[in-house]
């Protein structure tokens, strides 16, 4: 396809883009429409050209602007805008999305990416059909990925809102055994947690006057589940499942507010699934050129 042909196709297909992008973002409380048609350009934009560069996007807009920098400038007055509640606008389009997802119970994963090495990217994302999908974010100039409850709760906040009525499990890996988190996912109702530990956890049972060591035991092949147990340094009570997979160098150790069984495991495993997300978004980035 020559150079030609690809821009008579673009500018065939923008115009559908763009009325497609205006019906999606009108379930959104819009103060001035020209916000919209503004943000459905950029969506234009951004399918378009597959990049995140605003400079990108020009080409496929189509308006009255004279020069492409006043294009860009228009997009960059958006994002700067402070009028425009991001958060309040995503929450309105996020609502009928999540309205069709038919099923009951949620699969939540908590997770970090480092970008550059100077920004931690905190993700909260859905575990649907082996992919996630993010649903909520938070950028931070952290040069780790170990982050604090502080750095995320607003994120499970915000999320708290969304899946009224509906069942909760949050999935996370053992950089987020805070006992703050596992505190608050035991005051929010229908949520759950299921949080893998390091394999040196330390255990303590309570014997009615002083927390006292509990040694546990597993050997490869085996599965075992503890009931009312206490980790981390403040003594927290959850329950444990550990599973120790023939070949594998250290067993499974996921701490959970519910009566463990050997499915523990396996519904922790589904936090994987926010792995290729995760390559789509670093390794996988780089889109081929067609020829």
């Amino acid at each position: 396809m020559s150079m030609i042909d690809k821009e008579n196709a673009l500018e065939g297909s923008a115009p559908l883009l763009y009325e497609q992008a205006c019906v999606w973002l009108q379930a959104a409380p819009w103060k001035d429409v020209r916000h919209k048609q503004t943000v459905a350009w950029m969506l234009v934009g951004l399918l378009s050209s597959l990049h995140v560069a605003l400079p990108q996007w020009i080409p496929s807009v189509i308006c009255r602007a004279r020069f492409a920098q006043s294009t860009q400038r228009r997009f960059a007055r958006w994002l700067h805008n402070r009028r425009i509640s991001v958060l309040h606008l995503y929450a309105a389009l996020l609502k009928p999305v999540l309205a069709d997802f038919q099923d009951r119970q949620v699969y939540l994963a908590l997770d970090t990416t480092m970008l550059w090495n100077t920004h931690c990217v905190v993700y909260i994302s859905l575990i649907y059909r082996g992919r996630m999908i993010p649903l909520a974010w938070k950028v931070m100039e952290h040069p780790s990925a170990s982050v604090a409850f502080k750095d995320y709760r607003s994120l499970l906040v915000f999320l708290e809102r969304q899946f009224t009525g509906r069942k909760v499990y949050l999935l996370a890996d053992r950089g987020f055994v805070h006992r703050e988190l596992m505190g608050w996912v035991k005051r929010t109702p229908r949520w759950h947690f299921r949080i893998r530990h390091k394999a040196g956890i330390g255990l303590y049972r309570w014997d009615g006057g002083r927390f006292q060591p509990l040694a546990w035991h597993a050997s490869p092949g085996q599965v075992v589940c503890y009931h009312g147990v206490y980790v981390t340094g403040h003594h927290e009570k959850v329950r444990l499942a550990v599973g120790w997979q023939k070949g594998a160098e250290e067993p499974w150790v996921i701490l959970s507010d519910e009566p463990p069984w050997p499915e523990t495991l396996a519904e922790y495993a589904l936090r994987f699934d926010i792995e290729e997300g995760f390559l789509d978004q670093k390794s996988n980035r780089d889109v081929p050129k067609a020829s």
